[in-house]
């Protein structure tokens, strides 16, 4: 990554905040910017658009409301990686602990998210204005470009027909010789573009939804001896398969 573009101030604003030549600010990066930041006209800035563009940006207009920053030079896919991964994990009980699973996807390369609502869920919705708040702030910490996009919670069997790609069910009563590791590191096959894992909740999946997704032609895969909680099992698997790509 060119340093040009690893600026310390870093801002997110959605594509449509861009001209050809200048972007503004939403009013809650223009607020951090001005009141916690403390810049002002003349100081440069990072500034991504979450559908991969990054600039570099020289603020113009400075005010209590409104931030306003020209455009200096402009490049895609910062930060971005092959393969594309959707990540679906069961809403868990905590929302504290989901809510680290959604930073540890941006952080780990994840383009897709999907709340899955399985039989042992036992929550069934969650916070969306935090948890967008959650992605835009990983965002900019990881220093990619692409913000992934968040699914409305799903169920199994609507997950199981839409995911794409390699499909990989995460359980722990899968075959020890089907390792993830395994299988994301195997070099007698092409790397998969697309990767689809899921994770179960808390008290993981039940027999019934296993045999529905190796019916569906989803793989089983183990993750190794030890229990591991929920979001930790998804964070190993994105891990295992974000070592599968290049980062630009």
């Amino acid at each position: 990554m060119s340093d040009r573009f690893t600026l310390k101030h870093r801002f997110y604003a959605p594509p449509e905040a861009f001209t050809a030549t200048h972007v503004v600010l939403p009013e809650d990066e223009a607020r951090h910017a001005v009141k916690v930041l403390r810049l002002n006209e003349g100081d440069d800035i990072t500034v991504v658009d979450g559908a991969g563009r990054t600039v570099r940006a020289t603020l113009e207009t400075v005010t209590k409301k409104s931030v306003i920053a020209g455009i200096q030079e402009s490049q895609e896919g910062i930060g971005e990686s092959a393969p594309a991964l959707h990540i679906g994990l069961a809403l868990l009980h905590q929302a504290g602990r989901f809510e680290t699973f959604l930073e540890k996807a941006v952080e780990l390369g994840a383009t897709r998210i999907t709340p899955l609502v399985t039989t042992r869920v036992q929550q069934r919705k969650f916070n969306r204005r935090r948890a967008d708040l959650i992605l835009v702030g990983a965002l900019k910490q990881s220093g990619r470009s692409v913000l992934p996009v968040l699914d409305e919670p799903q169920d199994w069997s609507s997950f199981l027909g839409e995911a794409e790609g390699k499909r990989i069910v995460c359980h722990e009563s899968a075959d020890p010789d089907r390792r993830l590791a395994s299988l994301v590191g195997s070099s007698d096959q092409a790397t998969p573009s697309m990767w689809s894992v899921a994770v179960g909740p808390e008290g993981g999946f039940t027999d019934e939804e296993i045999g529905r997704a190796t019916d569906a032609g989803w793989d089983v895969c183990w993750l190794g001896s030890r229990r591991l909680r929920a979001e930790t099992a998804a964070i190993v698997a994105m891990t295992l398969i974000s070592q599968s790509g290049d980062v630009d």
